[in-house]
């Protein structure tokens, strides 16, 4: 006879099987998930949330500075590029790897391609 799935014991399952694997499909799932039901994400903060509330209480406690927002490649994704840009208008620098993708006229480059067709 079918018996409904104890979800608690094949959590345990996959947690004990593989750790790393599971922590990574709950994160992609939630990832996934928190855009199209915003309650999800305050559950976690991640360093990009963290991130946009500190450059939030900074630009509304210090109007007149504008200074451009440094950061490293981990910060260079597009959600947080364009919320510095659209939401805080602040000016950004952010790095990139030779084989990270830049798209260019709808075509994605590798980024040290572009560099070469630039020199």
């Amino acid at each position: 006879m079918w018996e409904p799935l104890e979800l608690e014991k094949m959590e345990a399952g996959l947690q004990e099987s593989d750790p790393s694997k599971w922590r990574g499909y709950v994160l992609g799932v939630w990832v996934r998930q928190q855009k199209k039901h915003k309650e999800l994400r305050e559950l976690y903060d991640t360093k990009l949330a963290m991130a946009e509330k500190m450059l939030a209480v900074f630009v509304k406690e210090h109007p007149d500075f504008h200074l451009p927002v440094t950061f490293d490649s981990w910060f260079t994704q597009p959600e947080f590029c364009l919320y510095l840009d659209k939401n805080l208008h602040l000016a950004y620098v952010g790095t990139l790897d030779d084989t990270d993708e830049v798209l260019l006229n709808y075509v994605k480059t590798k980024l040290g391609d572009f560099a070469q067709h630039l020199k």
